[in-house]
């Protein structure tokens, strides 16, 4: 889950996060390098196995498998998602 433009706060991020977790036992939620929404988020999420990631995005490709997505990560590291939710309306470039 990409926590970026309009879903860039606690409230909407967890929302997305819970309504995703209908739908995978392994939710990620993606900060992009902000730490203090990555800090926020965890303090709202308490005890929960809704992880959260503040390392930057460098690129998006899509996977092998049908709605695979594999994010690739700042420190050279990638992880492979079955799916990725957004908000439709955030305007945010992953550089």
């Amino acid at each position: 889950m990409l926590a970026m433009g309009d879903v860039a706060n606690p409230g909407a991020a967890l929302h997305l996060a819970r309504m995703a977790k209908r739908l995978t036992p392994n939710v990620t939620i993606y900060t992009d390098g902000a730490e203090e929404l990555s800090e926020q988020i965890r303090l709202a999420l308490g005890e929960s196995d809704i992880k959260v990631d503040n390392r930057r995005i460098v690129r998006l490709e899509k996977g092998p498998q049908k709605s695979e997505v594999i994010v690739h990560l700042e420190d050279g590291t990638s992880k492979r998602e079955g799916f990725l939710v957004l908000s439709l309306h955030s305007r945010t470039t992953v550089a």
